[in-house]
């Protein structure tokens, strides 16, 4: 069977999970290596301790190899593919591997906005072919990476911040996975009460 498993011989979602995969698990592979010194740090060393530089590798890495796997999974079974993306299949590891990257994020933006020590930002602005760049304001810098840690950290467990079906956007696949299982529940009831409407 081949990786190109997708209609009129275009790739399948085998083929794009895999090569999204490889180019994620290297990439934070090179990452943790050079947050642990076995990679010699590029000109210019580190703007971060080294555990801020691991969780931002770990987040390729999982997150590649977890796409690897999908892969290889559904190179197997192709039909797998539709049920992944449904929210039918493996719903919960997905939930943990995205859970994991939303914390990630978190922890990183929350450090840098209130961790200790001074703190040094940029920013550039585009205007068609022409790029300003400038320095900006540690209080400032501070305040838009508090804001994204607190951004982050309600899309995992704030119900206001919905998906299509009006849950947590972390929690749609584990909600689509489970949706049809408490859909004639909730017809029985309904069916139940109508009578004691018309008593």
């Amino acid at each position: 069977m081949s990786l190109s498993n997708g209609k009129d011989g275009e790739p399948g979602p085998a083929l794009s999970w895999l090569l999204l995969g490889l180019l994620s698990t290297i990439t934070g592979a090179g990452i943790v290596f050079v947050a642990f010194g076995v990679i010699g740090m590029p000109e210019g060393g580190a703007n971060a301790p080294p555990w801020v530089i691991g969780l931002a590798g770990s987040v390729f890495l999982l997150m590649g190899l977890y796409s690897t796997a999908l892969a290889l999974l559904v190179w197997r079974d192709p039909e797998l593919a539709e049920r992944i993306v449904r929210g039918e299949a493996l719903a919960m590891a997905s939930w943990a591997v995205g859970l994991f990257a939303v914390g990630v994020f978190f922890t990183i933006s929350a450090w840098i906005a209130w961790g200790p020590g001074p703190r040094s930002f940029t920013s550039t602005v585009d205007a068609g072919s022409i790029g300003v760049s400038g320095t900006v304001g540690e209080s400032m810098g501070r305040a838009v990476f508090g804001v994204s840690a607190v951004t982050t950290g309600l899309v995992a467990v704030n119900p206001s911040v919905e998906g299509d079906e009006g849950v947590p956007l972390l929690l749609v696949g584990h909600q689509r996975g489970h949706g049809r299982e408490r859909e004639p529940n909730a017809r029985r009831q309904v069916r139940r009460r109508e009578p004691s409407r018309h008593g």
